[in-house]
């Protein structure tokens, strides 16, 4: 809420310094090292399972030559190498932060720069996993292989409860711009454009993994296009 209240420019309220209690918020460094290091540990196990799970799936890809021109098979092996890249990244930053001369504050940056990796590398490794039932499915029944990729949808859920919070933030924000009797409709306007962008770049922030494959595999399907046409 103090994010979207930042970034629309909202004013602050009126408060009563008489009526709180006045409290100092103190940055221990001792304190924060330790939540750094037990959060780093948890990312680092999620990251370096990702990497495990890429890499042994590398070695088991199906070595059908349908299977190879099938868009599935392209898009399983762009989601994985994606997953893999993601954990690498977000384990070897996870390194950096193990680092006890660097600074407090650019550690805390780099956990938050391997928590946005991880999570998609996660979503990479999801997309991976649906490309790879329907490679290994399609073969036996079509049906179940459309029905077994739709289920992995579930891990999504996540991602509604982020949009769920910024939908509630942006409604907050709208109904204090009406609260205002001075607020004229070009504030307003200014304030709904900035919130939809918010909006959007929050909806490309959870779901980059999957604009960046398939617009590879789109890419990736028209090269091979124009390929089978010059030759």
């Amino acid at each position: 809420i103090l994010g979207s209240l930042t970034f629309v420019n909202a004013q602050n309220g009126n408060s009563r310094r008489d009526e709180r209690v006045v409290t100092e918020d103190k940055f221990v460094e001792k304190v924060e090292d330790q939540k750094i290091t037990s959060f780093a540990k948890i990312v680092g196990i999620g990251s370096v399972l990702v990497a495990t799970a890429t890499f042994a799936a590398a070695f088991v890809m199906p070595d059908k030559d349908q299977a190879s021109r099938s868009y599935a098979f392209n898009g399983f092996v762009i989601s994985n190498t994606l997953a893999f890249i993601c954990s690498a990244l977000a384990t070897f930053s996870l390194i950096y932060t193990g680092v006890a001369a660097l600074d407090i504050k650019k550690r805390i940056e780099l956990v938050s720069f391997s928590l946005a990796l991880l999570i998609g590398a996660a979503r990479s490794f999801c997309a991976a996993f649906a490309f790879a039932l329907y490679v290994e499915l399609n073969q036996v029944n079509h049906m179940t292989a459309i029905v077994s990729c739709t289920m992995t949808a579930v891990a999504l859920l996540d991602a509604l409860w982020f949009m769920r919070a910024i939908l509630i933030d942006t409604t907050l924000v709208l109904k204090r711009a009406k609260l205002k009797s001075n607020t004229g409709w070009r504030s307003v306007a200014g304030r709904l454009l900035r919130l939809g962008t918010r909006f959007l770049a929050n909806i490309a922030y959870l779901f980059w993994p999957y604009i960046v494959i398939f617009s590879l595999l789109e890419s990736t399907r028209n090269i091979i296009g124009l390929h089978h046409k010059l030759g």
